[in-house]
């Protein structure tokens, strides 16, 4: 997307659609297993999980979101550094850290 639309007046939402496509077939695939998973046991998951799954469905999309954000130039996203350092490398990425490093110590 920023390779393409570099020297452009009008924005080519080509790579854009195409990559909304490429990141929401995964999470089609893991809520499918989840629903399998969930239909298999007599036993539901604990509510953490469903959290968990929330939470990262919602950063994960930040970025998309971020995306579209900075390209419309809507608001505080007018400065392309402001998504760049604000949300995605300090809020999103961090968030994401530490729900890896909460489920690599916990005790289940």
């Amino acid at each position: 997307m920023e390779k393409l639309n570099q020297y452009t007046e009008k924005i080519d939402w080509s790579p854009y659609i195409c990559g909304c496509i490429a990141g929401f077939t995964p999470w089609i695939v893991i809520a499918a297993y989840f629903v399998a998973a969930l239909g298999s046991t007599e036993t539901n998951p604990p509510a953490f999980v469903y959290l968990a799954l929330l939470i990262y469905f919602i950063v994960f999309n930040t970025f998309s979101v971020n995306m579209l954000l900075q390209y419309k130039g809507i608001g505080k996203w007018k400065d392309y550094l402001y998504g760049e350092r604000v949300i995605l490398s300090l809020t999103a990425k961090t968030i994401l850290a530490w729900l890896v490093f909460i489920g690599v110590f916990s005790p289940f």
